[in-house]
C-alpha cells in the first residue's frame, strides 16, 4: 500500500513538472483575419485560436498576439486562461489602422506556469497573418 502511494506521488510530481514547463508543440495556433485588404480606419477582426494537444491541464496560460504598434485595438491583444486537455479557445480582436501600409503578425507569445507565478515559462509560436491598408483615394480619375 505504501509503495502504491509513493508511485502515485511520483506520478503527480512528474505531471506537475510537465505542465510547468510546456513544450511549444503542446499547442496549435491559428490566426485568421476577416479580410486581407482594408481602408484607412476600417475595422478588422483577427481571430486567434489556441488548442491544447495534450492530456495535460495547464493551470495558467497567457497568450499575446504580437502586431505592429501602429495598429489601434479596442483593448489589449492578450488574454489569460487555463486549458483543459484537448480544449480549443478562440478569441476575437478588433483592429484598425490609422495609416496605410502592410501589417503582419509573425508570432504569438505564450507565458505558462502556475497561478502563483513561482514557475513561469515563456516561448514564441508562429502565427502569421497579414493585411494591407490601402492609401486614401484621391479625387482624380486615373483611368483616363
Amino acid at each position: 500500500m505504501i509503495l502504491l502511494f509513493i508511485v502515485l506521488v511520483f506520478i503527480c510530481f512528474e505531471v506537475q513538472k510537465a505542465t510547468k514547463t510546456p513544450d511549444p508543440n503542446y499547442f496549435t495556433t491559428n490566426v485568421e483575419l476577416s479580410t486581407n485588404v482594408v481602408e484607412i480606419n476600417e475595422e478588422l477582426t483577427a481571430k486567434l485560436t489556441v488548442k491544447n494537444r495534450t492530456i495535460l491541464v495547464f493551470p495558467f496560460i497567457r497568450v499575446k498576439l504580437n502586431v505592429s504598434r501602429d495598429l489601434i485595438s479596442e483593448g489589449p491583444l492578450e488574454f489569460s486562461t487555463w486549458l483543459m486537455p484537448f480544449q480549443k479557445i478562440t478569441v476575437d480582436f478588433k483592429l484598425k489602422s490609422p495609416k496605410r501600409g502592410r501589417f503582419a503578425s509573425r508570432y504569438i507569445t505564450f507565458q505558462a506556469g502556475d497561478f502563483l507565478g513561482m514557475d513561469e515559462f515563456i516561448f514564441d509560436k508562429e502565427g502569421y497573418a497579414e493585411f494591407v491598408c490601402l492609401p486614401e483615394r484621391s479625387g482624380e480619375d486615373i483611368s483616363k
